[in-house]
């Protein structure tokens, strides 16, 4: 949600109106999947850092927005193999 709001206000700067259909949130979603598996969860479990590690995906200079959007889909990417094991996946799933 954090995302979505400087969205909204880059959005509104541009005088753009739109709305998402749906906002994903990959850590959300992580949360979910380590529960799920019944993982305890630490501090720093949910950093996208951490998530990316778990995932095996390449560590990226954080806290730059292009990066942080691009390591971001690559973590959903990730994720979406992970939980849909090669099968179809509904977004319901995701959420």
């Amino acid at each position: 949600m954090l995302d979505w709001g400087f969205l909204k206000i880059a959005l509104k700067n541009a005088n753009i109106t739109t709305r998402p259909k749906l906002i994903l949130d990959t850590l959300h979603i992580e949360k979910k999947r380590l529960l799920h598996h019944s993982t305890e969860i630490k501090q720093d479990d949910l950093t996208l850092n951490a998530c990316r590690i778990r995932y095996k995906l390449p560590s990226y200079h954080c806290h730059h927005a292009l990066t942080d959007a691009q390591a971001t889909a690559e973590l959903l990417l990730a994720q979406c193999h992970q939980i849909s094991r090669g099968k179809e996946l509904k977004v319901a799933e995701l959420t």
